[in-house]
């Protein structure tokens, strides 16, 4: 069977509440604390909603970031 490509799952043992508010807090935005959890930013959108935790800044012209 072929290997297939992309990032490989984190599964739920890795999202942890605790891991996520540690990433939030040690980034600027919700995209770069996906980065730094190495999990695409849906993913880790989907487990930080999942705790409560979504809570993307905006910049002063409306734009997420």
């Amino acid at each position: 069977m072929g290997n297939k490509g992309g990032r490989p799952s984190l599964g739920n043992s890795l999202m942890t509440p605790e891991k996520i508010k540690m990433a939030i807090k040690s980034t600027q935005s919700m995209g770069q604390a996906a980065l730094y959890m190495g999990a695409s930013k849906q993913t880790f959108k989907k487990y930080a909603k999942m705790y409560g935790l979504w809570a993307p800044s905006f910049t002063s012209k409306g734009i997420n970031r």
